[in-house]
């Protein structure tokens, strides 16, 4: 008798760059170097491109050349540069033909339209400022969207599909150790990662450099473990690491955040979000 077919993944999530800007001498490094960009692809050819720092260019590259993929919608956390600067020159955005939609915050300080038309972007693209609330991006993606703790107008965004749910928040500053929770922005922090098969969250800092940061708006791990393990969430990837941390440094830091998890009897899957890192749903 045959075996049954193994079943087709309805959902990838594939980090093209998920390192944070920091000073650093190296030119090559295990964990990547390339800054945030991921996407969420889908059965239907459908990709969602979440960020574009510099990492977004080996994935553009990719886009334009595989025929299945039906479009792709951009969707920008903030417009801090390490965000951005992928988008300079950036073929997609002016291929004729190419279905691409484009959307971010709104920021006083940066108008997304004119942004986009400064690049080079094709004239029929026209971007989409989001706010907090919930969108129906197709029949298949919904899109709930979240303000975070950060210096500049900055979005997380949950994106449920295909019986999957992905939470991706580069730039968020969570409570240390010890500190009072201040409102109820955890409480609603916990319920927007809630029961995600995949969490991307700010791992920025070691936690020896937690305290000179402060107010930066970023986090370190074990917040971010403590975060995971009350949202029930199935697999955490420590993300937008600093790249002044070196290969070293960065895997004591995931080796710790791990054992952290374990002694803590939480079975999720822990690991860094390293270039080229491929999760299938």
């Amino acid at each position: 008798e045959a075996e049954a077919p193994l079943p087709r993944p309805q959902a990838a999530v594939k980090v093209w760059g998920g390192r944070g800007p920091g000073a650093t001498k190296a030119t090559a490094s295990a964990y990547g170097l390339a800054g945030p960009c991921v996407t969420v692809g889908l059965a239907s050819g459908e990709v969602l491109i979440l960020d574009a720092g510099t990492g977004i260019r080996e994935c553009s590259q990719m886009l334009l050349a595989t025929p299945q993929v039906t479009g792709a919608t951009l969707l920008l956390s903030h417009y801090h540069a390490a965000h951005i600067e992928g988008l300079q020159g950036l073929p997609l955005l002016a291929k004729p033909g190419f279905p691409l939609k484009v959307m971010g915050p709104m920021d006083p300080e940066l108008n997304l339209a004119d942004f986009c038309r400064g690049l080079g972007a094709k004239a029929a693209l026209s971007p989409f400022i989001m706010e907090e609330q919930e969108y129906h991006l197709s029949d298949e993606v919904v899109l709930r969207v979240s303000y975070m703790n950060h210096p500049t107008t900055t979005l997380g965004y949950s994106i449920e599909a295909a019986g999957r749910k992905i939470v991706y928040c580069p730039d968020a500053e969570l409570p240390a150790d010890g500190e009072v929770e201040v409102g109820n922005a955890m409480d609603r922090l916990r319920q927007f990662v809630l029961g995600a098969d995949v969490l991307l969250f700010d791992s920025h800092f070691a936690p020896e450099d937690l305290a000179a940061g402060r107010g930066e708006g970023h986090s370190a791990w074990p917040a971010v473990t403590r975060l995971a393990s009350q949202g029930g969430v199935r697999r955490l990837v420590l993300f937008h690491v600093s790249a002044r941390y070196s290969d070293a440094q960065v895997g004591a830091m995931e080796t710790a955040a791990r054992r952290a998890l374990a002694d803590a009897a939480s079975s999720i899957d822990c690991q860094t979000g390293k270039d080229g890192l491929t999760i299938q749903l």
